[in-house]
């Protein structure tokens, strides 16, 4: 590894006469700069220092010319005024080069000398973190991640213009950023710049603007990723790391999201639109994506043939953020065919009947992941564009974009009091913290409805509902009298049901064992039974009921 040199310089220029400044003279990679050190002497003295620039000879008695030499050659000098030892120039220039000489650039030690970088730890590793970023970019987008791709590439970008605000590097395009230099505290700077600073204008000589804190919190997020990399990697080690308990914390954002009202909801189902035409086609994918589990664009456009079961009454696929980011206990979504859904489906699907086919004619069917993109986001502009001009035309103030269909879903769920587990799983999330902090977001809402809410009230007679009510029940009728057997001497907190327990006790009793995927699954299903009976089960026990229905 390449390693600077220091020696000392002495230079008259744009000085009075007979004086020069002592410069620290800095060689590093073929390259040669120059820093002043703030010290003055004389042509008199600088003939004196350079003739003794190996060691002070004894033969010199003078006692200011020996200090003069300690203060500039040696190893320092005792302050008579205060007290203190202070190191020679020499050694001052040294030291800051030896704390940063594994990841030296110029630029850094100007910023050493001059007092306003300190390493606070020793370096590990010449890695350069801006490099890394965009490695990570390179890679995720051959694999066919564009979005995240770009996100690591805008945060590389991100940090070489902070690295040329912080006097770190002399241009963009030459940027470096070591990652020892990445530390707790140079990340809170950062964050602080990315507020005031952190939105790239958008013309040659256009005005920075501040970023908003989901932004510092994804770019971070990014960096996370390299330096959990790294340290996995065993490249760097567990004390240069700049995140956890003791380091930076990246921001946790809950943006409060706006849901629907169920007035607008009502508005936008009777909005009526001329048969076969764009704004048709357009407002059906909204409310494909609204009924269809509040599903992202990309998932919208993937939905494949074979992932519609018509016998079953519903549509199931793996996300598309899973499939890239999760490979293991990997779960299915599963959206209830309801009869909106089917006529939309009836309506747009495409003609080719091979299974491997897209439902919807958005996609080709090769679609590479360069292709892919550009695709997603048109139909997403569509949706958006029409949806807001049926909003101006039905006076609704605000947006009403795919981020509006996924969260009215979201809380349509919410208000009508599902559990937790349900809410997470149709999501498709990857765990129940995802969820709270997702629905943690919401504005403040009443709950007093269920997922047949979802299809406002009085939209048309109760067919939808009661279509996905049965076909729930039938999967119930199916599954519990297996599920009954199995749990009906099991103990849940030291507790035990009577086969003949009112349906209330048997709520209670599944109700600790909601957490479990099981027995969320058993949950919801007890229940929507309870909801399509009115309430009104006290005296019944499930079993009885079950028969009952079979």
């Amino acid at each position: 590894m390449k390693k600077p040199s220091i020696s000392i310089y002495f230079d008259n220029r744009n000085m009075p006469a007979d004086s020069y400044q002592v410069k620290w003279s800095v060689y590093f990679d073929s390259k040669q700069k120059q820093y002043a050190s703030g010290k003055i002497v004389t042509e008199k003295e600088v003939a004196f220092l350079k003739q003794n620039k190996t060691g002070l000879s004894g033969r010199v008695k003078d006692d200011y010319l020996r200090e003069l030499w300690h203060k500039i050659y040696g190893d320092g000098h005792t302050d008579e005024v205060t007290g203190k030892y202070i190191p020679s120039v020499l050694t001052i220039g040294r030291n800051a080069a030896k704390q940063i000489e594994d990841y030296f650039s110029f630029e850094i030690f100007a910023r050493v000398i001059a007092g306003d970088f300190k390493p606070e730890t020793k370096a590990t590793v010449d890695a350069d973190l801006i490099k890394a970023l965009e490695n990570k970019a390179i890679e995720l987008i051959a694999e066919g991640d564009m979005s995240n791709g770009n996100l690591f590439n805008s945060a590389a970008m991100s940090l070489r213009r902070y690295t040329l605000y912080a006097k770190l590097a002399k241009s963009i395009e030459t940027a470096k950023l070591p990652i020892p230099v990445v530390t707790a505290k140079f990340l809170r700077l950062y964050e602080k710049w990315m507020l005031v600073k952190g939105k790239a204008p958008q013309k040659k000589d256009g005005e920075e603007k501040p970023a908003s804190i989901t932004t510092v919190a994804i770019y971070i997020a990014r960096i996370r990723k390299i330096f959990n990399d790294a340290k996995r990697a065993k490249i760097i080690k567990d004390e240069d790391y700049p995140f956890g308990d003791q380091g930076y914390k990246i921001p946790e954002v809950l943006n409060k999201k706006k849901a629907l009202s169920d007035e607008v909801l009502l508005k936008i189902f009777n909005y009526q639109c001329k048969l076969g035409s764009s704004r048709d086609k357009w407002k059906d994918m909204w409310l494909f994506i609204y009924l269809g589990n509040g599903l992202n664009t990309v998932d919208l456009c993937k939905i494949k043939h074979k992932d519609v079961h018509y016998k079953n009454a519903e549509i199931t696929f793996f996300r598309d953020k899973t499939m890239e980011t999760k490979r293991e206990g990997m779960s299915k979504i599963s959206i209830a065919l309801l009869p909106e859904l089917l006529n939309i489906i009836e309506k747009w699907k495409t003609d080719d009947k091979d299974p491997e086919s897209f439902l919807f004619p958005f996609l080709p069917k090769n679609v590479t992941p360069q292709q892919e993109k550009p695709l997603v986001n048109q139909v997403t502009k569509n949706i958006n564009l029409h949806m807001n001009k049926i909003a101006n035309e039905l006076g609704i103030e605000g947006k009403i974009n795919t981020y509006e269909a996924r969260h009215s879903f979201a809380t349509s769920l919410l208000r009508s009091e599902a559990p937790l587990t349900f809410i997470s799983r149709s999501l498709g999330h990857g765990s129940l913290k995802t969820t709270q902090k997702y629905l943690g977001s919401f504005e403040d809402i009443s709950t007093k409805r269920f997922i047949k809410d979802l299809v406002p009230k009085n939209l048309t007679a109760d067919s939808a509902e009661e279509a996905f009510l049965k076909h729930k029940a039938q999967q119930c009728i199916e599954k519990f009298p297996a599920i009954l057997s199995e749990r009906m001497t099991t103990q849940i907190d030291g507790s035990k049901i009577e086969e003949n327990a009112p349906l209330s006790e048997w709520i209670k009793y599944f109700c600790k064992w909601e957490n479990t995927v099981e027995g969320s699954d058993f949950w919801f299903e007890v229940w929507l039974l309870y909801k399509e009976h009115g309430n009104e089960l006290p005296n019944q026990s499930l079993l009885q009921l079950l028969n009952k229905l079979a």
